[in-house]
C-alpha cells in the first residue's frame, strides 16, 4: 500500500496533496531570513504526519487539536486515498467529530470525492471498529497476518520521538513488550507463535500466582503446610469426640432447662395457701362435730321462773305455753344438726381436695429442688455443649483450609506444568534463531549494507533471548578500528539513521508482497553531519527507483544537505509535495493561525 493523494472538504484551508509514487519532500524555508521572528518550525510539517495517522483510522490523544480545538476543527472532512499493488484505490473518508463518521470507496482509477455523496460509498457510517475491520481486509497484508493494518503503520510514520529505538516506537514505549515483540518477530521472519506463546504462558502463570496468594491469605494458611493442617484436624476430633462421650454421658430424664428459684416460690406459696385453707377446715370441722355431740337440755325450775316473769310483763296472747316453747327447740335442734352435717360434708370434700393437691405440690416441689440442686450439672452440661461447638467450628475451618489448600496444590501443580510448557517454548525459540531464515538474514544484509554506506561503518542487527526468555532486539554499530561498539554511535543522530536503515531494509525486503510500501520520516536530517544527510538521502532515491518504495521526507530550510562548495542541494520542484514557509498563514499545513 502507497499513499496516493490527501485532501479536505475546504481546499481553501487544507489544499490537496498529492503524493508521488517515488520520493517526497514536505519542505519547510524560511522566505525571508532578514526577519528573525519568524521561523520554519511550527509550520506543520510533523502534524501531517498525524493527519495522516488519522485518516488511516488512528486514535485521537486527548491532546489532539482536533479535540483540544473543537471550533476549529469540527466542520471538516479529510480524504485519503490509498493505491494497493494491484492498482485499486481505497479512499477513507474521516470527519473530525461525531460517531459513525467513516467511509471507505474503492474504485480502479484515483478519484477526488469531496463532493460524493456518503449513499454513494460502497462503505458509509462506519464506526471506527468496524472501519478498521474494513479496511483491513481490503488492505489485505498478508505478510503481518494475524495482526492487522494498524500494528506496524506507526513504524513507517515515524515522528520525532520514534527514533529513540530502532525497534519500540514511542506508541509502544508505555506498556507491555508483548503489545509489539511478536509483530516484529514475525516482520523479521522469526517465529511469532514461539513469542506470543511465551508472554501467553507468562501471562496464564501470573494469573494462577495471583489466584494462589489469594486463596492462600483467604485461607490463613500462608505459612502453613498440609499435614500440618491434618495434624491439627486430627488433635481436634479427637478432642471433640471426648467430649460427645461426656454430654452423652448425662441423663436428663426430669430435668426442665427452664427450672429456677421462681418456680420453686410459686409452688412454696401454693402450698401455704393450701395448708391455711386446710387449718380452717379442720377447726370448723372440730366445732361441728363438737356440735353435734352436744345434748339439748332445758332446766326446767330456771325455766319456769323465766316464764312467770315474762307473763307478768307481756300481753298473754305473745307468751306462748311452756309446752310449746320445748317444743319448738326440739325442733330448732333438729334443724341445726341437719345444716352441720351438710357442711361437715363439703368440708370434708374440700379437705380431701387439699390434701391431694398438697401432695402433688410437695411432690412437684421436691423435684424442683432436686433440678435445683443440679444447677451445677446443668451449666457443666452448658459448657460441655459450647466446647464441643467452639470445636466443631475450629474443626470446620480447618477443613475449609484443607479444601483450600487443595485447591492451591492443584493450581502450584498448573504452575509447574505451565513453566515446563514455557522452558519448552523458550528452548524452541531459541532453536529456532539458529535455523537458516532467508528472510531474516535478507533484513540483516540490508540493514548491515544501508548503515554502512551512510555512516561508512558496519552494523549488526542480531536477536537474542533474555534472561526472562524473551527475545531481546538489539543493532550494534561496529567500529572498524577497535572492532567494538563505541559510544559515539549511540548518540541521537546515529540512532536515527540507525532507525532509517532498518524501515528501509524491511521495506526493501517485502517489496514484492502484500505490505506497507511507503515511510514517512519526520526531520531526519536534524542534528546529522552533512555528509550523512548525502549519503542518506543519495541512498533513498536510490532505493525508491531500485524497489519501488515510497518515501516521504520532511526537512526545513537550516537542514538541508550541502555540497562540497557548501551551496545547499535543493530538490526537484516535482519531489517537494507541499511547501511551507514562514510567510504568513498562506505558508502553513492549514492556511489559518497557529493553533
Amino acid at each position: 500500500m502507497k499513499l496516493s493523494r490527501l485532501y479536505s472538504n475546504k481546499n481553501d484551508i487544507f489544499p490537496l496533496i498529492e503524493f508521488r509514487d517515488d520520493f517526497n519532500v514536505v519542505f519547510a524555508r524560511v522566505k525571508d531570513p532578514i526577519k528573525t521572528d519568524r521561523d520554519s518550525h511550527n509550520l506543520g510539517k510533523t502534524f501531517l504526519a498525524n493527519l495522516i495517522d488519522f485518516c488511516l483510522l488512528g486514535d485521537l490523544e486527548k491532546d489532539h487539536p482536533f479535540k483540544e480545538r473543537p471550533e476549529l476543527f469540527a466542520d471538516f472532512i479529510f480524504f485519503l486515498e490509498i493505491v494497493l499493488v494491484d492498482n485499486t484505490y481505497i479512499t477513507v473518508k474521516r470527519k473530525t467529530s461525531g460517531k459513525s463518521n467513516l467511509c471507505l470507496h474503492i474504485s480502479s482509477k484515483s478519484m477526488n470525492l469531496a463532493s460524493l455523496p456518503d449513499s454513494e460509498w460502497e462503505y458509509s457510517g462506519l464506526s471506527i471498529v468496524d472501519g478498521r475491520e474494513k479496511l483491513n481486509r481490503l488492505l489485505n497484508l498478508d505478510v503481518i497476518k494475524p495482526f492487522d493494518y494498524r500494528k506496524g503503520i506507526t513504524y513507517f510514520l515515524r515522528r520525532q520521538a520514534d527514533y529513540n529505538d530502532v525497534f519500540q516506537i514511542s506508541k509502544f514505549a508505555v506498556g507491555k513488550h508483548r503489545d509489539w515483540k511478536p509483530y516484529m518477530a514475525q516482520v523479521l521472519g522469526l517465529n511469532r507463535d514461539f513469542v506470543q506463546q511465551k508472554y501467553d504462558l507468562d501471562e496464564e502463570i501470573e494469573d494462577k500466582e495471583n489466584d494462589k496468594a489469594k486463596l492462600a491469605k483467604k485461607a490463613g494458611v500462608r505459612n502453613k503446610k498440609y499435614d500440618e493442617i491434618k495434624s491439627l484436624i486430627e488433635i481436634k476430633s479427637k478432642a471433640a469426640r471426648k467430649y460427645q462421650k461426656q454430654l452423652d454421658d448425662f441423663s436428663f430424664f426430669e430435668l426442665e432447662a427452664d427450672i429456677n428459684d421462681e418456680v420453686i416460690r410459686r409452688i412454696e406459696k401454693l402450698i401455704s395457701d393450701f395448708n391455711q385453707e386446710r387449718y380452717l377446715i379442720d377447726y370448723e370441722l372440730q366445732e361441728i362435730d363438737n356440735s353435734l355431740s352436744a345434748d339439748y337440755v332445758i332446766d326446767a325450775k330456771k325455766m319456769f321462773v323465766v316464764f312467770e316473769d315474762v307473763k307478768l310483763l307481756m300481753p298473754e296472747s305473745l307468751v306462748r305455753q311452756y309446752d310449746e316453747l320445748v317444743e319448738f327447740n326440739k325442733r330448732l335442734s333438729i334443724d341445726r344438726q341437719k345444716k352441720l352435717k351438710e357442711l361437715k360434708v363439703k368440708l370434708s370434700y374440700r379437705k380431701d381436695e387439699l390434701d391431694s393437691s398438697l401432695r402433688e405440690l410437695d411432690n412437684e416441689r421436691q423435684k424442683a429442688l432436686n433440678l435445683l440442686k443440679q444447677k451445677e450439672t446443668l451449666q457443666k452440661y452448658k459448657s460441655l455443649q459450647g466446647e464441643l461447638l467452639s470445636m466443631e467450628k475450629e474443626l470446620l475451618d480447618l477443613q475449609q483450609q484443607l479444601t483450600q489448600l487443595d485447591e492451591i496444590s492443584v493450581i502450584e501443580h498448573r504452575i509447574e506444568e505451565l513453566k515446563i510448557e514455557r522452558s519448552s517454548v523458550i528452548h524452541q525459540l531459541s532453536e529456532t534463531l539458529k535455523e537458516e531464515n532467508s528472510v531474516y538474514s535478507n533484513i540483516r544484509q540490508l540493514f548491515s549494507q544501508y548503515v554502512e554506506e551512510v555512516l561508512s561503518v558496519p552494523a549488526a542487527l542480531y536477536t537474542d533471548i533474555n534472561a526472562a526468555g524473551n527475545l531481546d532486539f538489539k543493532s550494534r554499530v561496529i567500529d572498524k578500528a577497535i572492532g567494538q561498539e563505541t559510544y559515539q554511535w549511540k548518540g541521537t543522530s546515529y540512532q536515527k539513521i540507525l532507525c532509517a536503515c532498518f524501515d528501509l531494509a524491511i521495506l526493501c525486503t517485502y517489496s514484492k508482497t502484500r505490505f506497507y510500501k511507503f515511510v514517512y520520516h519526520d526531520g531526519i536530517f536534524e542534528g546529522l553531519d552533512n555528509r550523512k544527510k548525502v549519503k542518506l538521502l543519495n541512498m533513498v532515491r536510490n532505493l525508491c527507483h531500485e524497489y519501488g518504495i515510497q518515501y516521504i521526507l520532511t526537512v526545513i530550510d537550516s537542514d538541508l544537505p550541502r555540497d562540497d562548495k557548501d551551496n545547499k542541494l535543493l530538490f526537484d520542484e516535482k519531489e517537494i509535495i507541499r511547501l511551507l514557509q514562514d510567510s504568513g498563514d498562506e505558508g502553513r499545513l492549514f492556511r489559518m493561525p497557529i493553533f
